[in-house]
């Protein structure tokens, strides 16, 4: 064989072999996004059997560790995902899932120019986490009443009696509340040990759960 026709069975060849490997890379679709979504309480206790959206559809629910995992088609640039929190819980707002730059640019292909400088049109190993947060309708507050002269005495929490302080004027006590709320704690007027009109303290509920110490003056 002569060498101009070495060399044309050697080009002929290179080009079949780009055109075959280019053909593959711009037909095939871009690796599927996996999508990790955790779904906490603001106490970071992990919410299992959590139904999941993503812009409106089902996704899936949460497993025992509060986590779903799905493999999806890459879409549109951003997407919303959301968590339908159990019945205890608020509505937690979605979180917006950007694909922006994991997409080839101007649709499903890229320029063959592109692909030649980049190697590839995949994106493998693409992943993106999500945390959602679910906050408790309710908020616990552990209330200590400390009030050594107020022994035996009734403390009541927006007009209702929820305890007797001890014999050394002590009482702890758990109230649920939705935040913002504001409770009125009064110490029971009836008892001859407070003269006067009873006291009350307003107690503002902060959207979280915490300890308050509560010390009436005699």
């Amino acid at each position: 064989m002569s060498a101009l026709k070495k060399v044309s069975a050697l080009a002929l060849f290179v080009l079949v072999a780009v055109g075959a490997w280019a053909r593959a890379c711009l037909g095939a679709p871009a690796s599927p996004l996996e999508l990790v979504v955790y779904v906490r309480d603001d106490s970071g206790e992990a919410l299992a059997e959590v139904p999941v959206l993503l812009s409106g559809r089902a996704l899936g629910v949460t497993d025992g560790q509060g986590r779903l995992v799905r493999s999806l088609a890459l879409g549109p640039a951003a997407q919303q995902v959301q968590a339908q929190c159990p019945e205890a819980y608020r509505t937690a707002a979605p979180r917006t899932l950007d694909l922006a730059g994991l997409r080839p640019r101007g649709g499903a292909r890229f320029d063959l120019a592109v692909l030649l400088a980049r190697g590839t049109a995949r994106f493998d190993g693409s992943r993106r986490e999500v945390a959602l947060l679910c906050r408790p309708r309710l908020r616990t507050i552990a209330l200590v009443v400390h009030a050594p002269s107020a022994s035996g005495l009734t403390l009541r929490a927006d007009h209702k009696p929820v305890g007797r302080l001890d014999e050394d004027g002590v009482l702890h006590v758990i109230l649920r509340r939705p935040p913002g709320a504001k409770v009125a704690l009064t110490l029971d007027p009836r008892a001859p040990a407070l003269p006067g009109p009873a006291q009350t303290s307003t107690l503002f509920v902060e959207d979280r759960d915490r300890v308050v110490l509560f010390e009436p003056e005699p």
